[in-house]
C-alpha cells in the first residue's frame, strides 16, 4: 500500500543518516590517528558501514523495494571504498555491469556487502609501498547463476593463502556465499588476486 511504501522510505532515510553520521566519526577518528594498526581497522569498518548506508539510499530513492539495480550500487560502494582507505591517488577500481540487471533485494544486500569485502580486501593487501595499480569488478548473468568476479593486478597471493584466509574480511565474504548458497574461487596462477563467486539466481 502507498502508506507502508511511505513507510519504508522514511525508514530506509532514517537508517541511512544514522550510518552515514558513524562512518563520518569513524572517518574522523581514523585521520587523527597516526597508528596504522589502529588506523586501517577503523577505516574498514567505515567502508562497511558506508556500504549498507549506501544500499538505504538506493532503496529510499528506488521506484520499488522489492528490487535493486545493482550497477549503480556496485559503483556507489567502489568509489566509496577507495576513499574509505584513502587509495585514490594509485588504485583505479572499474565496475562492469550490464544495466538492468537487478536482484530481490534480500539477495541484493548480501551480493553488495559481499562485493564490498572483496573490492577493500584488494586495495588493502595487493599494492604495498603505495604501488599503483587496478582492481577491475565485473557482473555477469546467464539464466540460472549470478556471476561476480574482482580482480587486481597486485602483488598476488600467497600460496597457502585459502589456509590463512581468517581475516574478518574473507571470513564474512565465505559466511555471505555460504547464505547465498555459492561458490568461491580463487585464482593466483596468473598476475594479481582474482576472485570468482558463482551465486543461484533464486
Amino acid at each position: 500500500s502507498a502508506a507502508r511504501e511511505l513507510l519504508l522510505v522514511e525508514a530506509n532515510h532514517r537508517v541511512k543518516n544514522h550510518l552515514t553520521g558513524i562512518a563520518g566519526a569513524l572517518a574522523l577518528q581514523a585521520r587523527a590517528c597516526r597508528d596504522e594498526a589502529v588506523r586501517a581497522p577503523l577505516q574498514q569498518a567505515q567502508s562497511r558501514i558506508q556500504a549498507v548506508a549506501l544500499i538505504h539510499r538506493r532503496l529510499q530513492h528506488g521506484q520499488t523495494h522489492q528490487r535493486l539495480e545493482l550497477s549503480p550500487c556496485v559503483t556507489d560502494i567502489a568509489r566509496e571504498a577507495v576513499a574509505a582507505l584513502g587509495v585514490e591517488d594509485h588504485i583505479a577500481v572499474s565496475i562492469s555491469c550490464p544495466k538492468g540487471l537487478t536482484l530481490p533485494t534480500d539477495r541484493a544486500v548480501p551480493v553488495l556487502l559481499m562485493t564490498t569485502e572483496l573490492i577493500t580486501n584488494c586495495l588493502k593487501h595487493a599494492y604495498p609501498d603505495r604501488t599503483k595499480g587496478s582492481v577491475h569488478v565485473t557482473f555477469g548473468a546467464t539464466q540460472r547463476h549470478l556471476l561476480v568476479q574482482v580482480d587486481d593486478d597486485g602483488r598476488g597471493l600467497p600460496l597457502d593463502y585459502e589456509v590463512r584466509a581468517r581475516g574478518i574480511g574473507m571470513t564474512i565474504v565465505k559466511g555471505l556465499i555460504a547464505q547465498l548458497s555459492g561458490e568461491l574461487q580463487i585464482d593466483r596462477q596468473t598476475k594479481g588476486a582474482h576472485f570468482r563467486v558463482r551465486l543461484p539466481k533464486l
